[in-house]
């Protein structure tokens, strides 16, 4: 009884450390310099691009509950059509519902 408790204590030590790391991999809101690449799928944005503060692109995937799918749509455009223009933004991601923001650059 004594091995099973320990193994117990384990399993959820690892378990708390496994939600501490998506908590820390996920944050509540990403910008992105700029915008390369998108693609709608479902409820399913998969978006390669430049977060601010990396050095190079990425590709990754959100889950988001977009009430307006189209108005997300045309900011990501104009991200991708004016280059440096504008900073892209998801806000949002660590729940609930996700917006998208396009803020020009000073």
């Amino acid at each position: 009884m004594k091995l099973s408790l320990s193994l117990l204590g384990a399993a959820v030590a690892l378990f708390g450390l496994a939600s501490d790391l998506h908590a820390q991999t996920t944050p509540s809101s990403l910008v992105y310099e700029a915008v390369d690449k998108y693609r709608f799928a479902r409820r399913t944005l998969y978006l390669t691009g430049t977060v601010q503060g990396q050095a190079a692109a990425s590709s990754s995937q959100y889950f988001l509950l977009l009430d307006d799918v189209q108005s997300c749509e045309r900011m990501l455009l104009t991200s991708i059509n004016r280059p440096g223009r504008f900073l892209f933004s998801l806000e949002g991601l660590g729940g609930g519902q996700a917006t998208c923001a396009l803020v020009r650059r000073p």
